[in-house]
């Protein structure tokens, strides 16, 4: 008989090529050490502050102040990419840049932004120069969102291919306009700041650039795990790895809680995190349900009745011990 071969779940987790936490200062945390620096007038004392979605701190801008990756050019040309940030808008804000680099000439430009002039005002956008892409909901409620941008070239490049991403779900039928992708190796990556002079208002926290295009899975597990265990981006890129490892008996633990890869029969929507209490799941794989859940936590009535067993054999060892 013939054999089939089934190919392999595609890989959720991927190379991070600069992660900026902004817990204390504008250091990238990854190995490839992107440092930012203050452009502006930023500085760590005025614009690392508490009001942070994730982690103890986040970038607050509100005049023109950004930050410089000196020397670090972006993801370029046609090559995979994704754009994951945690961003705060107050109603009144407009046009403001969230993170760019490139040029801008026609189609070298990549800018990730929030936008008022083409479809939904107050939308995540993408624009390259001479195209667009925009959302479809409006981020200026004064509360943080999830935001992230993926690109994947499928041989005909055009910013119409891009997918952007809020809370998690994919953003669709918004305004968008044909143009090519051709991202130029020139301006450094700014966070904050854009070509056009519009700085962002508001707060930027845990941004993230990605040399691959993540999947809606992976997109929709970074948003719930920062959303309901305050995981950054390293963190949630950890995982998705212990998830493309597939193996059972590896395990991984992230601020007290300890994950292990399922391979199926786990609840839920694909990449929809579920539980409580220290006991969740997510499944990763809608096709066969598989995922990665925590090991499960004792109930309370359980860990007081161990405690108990635990002391009544240690005090009858110990009067054994007094009758030998």
């Amino acid at each position: 008989s013939a054999l089939i071969a089934l190919a392999p779940c595609a890989a959720l987790a991927a190379p991070l090529e600069g992660h900026w936490t902004f817990d204390s200062d504008f250091t990238d945390s990854t190995i490839n050490a992107r440092d930012g620096a203050g452009a502006g007038g930023a500085n760590v004392g005025a614009n690392i502050t508490g009001s942070s979605k994730i982690g103890g701190g986040a970038l607050t801008l509100s005049g023109g102040e950004h930050i410089g990756i000196t020397g670090y050019k972006g993801v370029t040309g046609t090559a995979a990419r994704t754009v994951s940030a945690w961003v705060r808008s107050a109603p009144a804000t407009n046009n403001q840049s969230i993170v760019s680099w490139g040029n801008n000439v026609n189609g070298d430009k990549w800018t990730f932004r929030q936008q008022t002039n083409n479809g939904q005002a107050g939308a995540i956008r993408i624009e390259v120069n001479g195209g667009f892409n925009v959302g479809t909901t409006d981020l200026r409620d004064n509360n943080y969102h999830h935001v992230a941008v993926t690109f994947m070239n499928d041989g005909t490049p055009n910013v119409q291919d891009t997918l952007l991403y809020v809370d998690g779900v994919l953003q669709a039928g918004g305004a968008n306009q044909s143009n090519v992708i051709g991202t130029a190796n020139n301006a450094d990556v700014r966070i904050g700041q854009d070509f056009g002079n519009r700085p962002w208002n508001g707060e930027i926290d845990d941004v993230g650039i990605f040399s691959s295009q993540l999947t809606a899975e992976s997109i929709g597990a970074i948003f719930g795990f920062g959303d309901v265990l305050d995981y950054d981006l390293s963190d949630s890129n950890a995982l998705l790895e212990l998830f493309d490892a597939g193996d059972p008996n590896d395990t991984l633990e992230v601020d007290g809680l300890t994950w292990q890869f399922v391979p199926g029969g786990l609840p839920g929507n694909p990449g929809e995190l579920t539980g409580g209490d220290g006991n969740f799941s997510i499944v990763l794989d809608g096709d066969n349900g598989s995922g990665l859940q925590t090991l499960a936590v004792p109930e309370p009535a359980s860990v007081a009745l161990w405690s108990l067993l635990g002391l009544a054999a240690a005090a009858f060892a110990y009067n054994r011990r007094r009758r030998v």
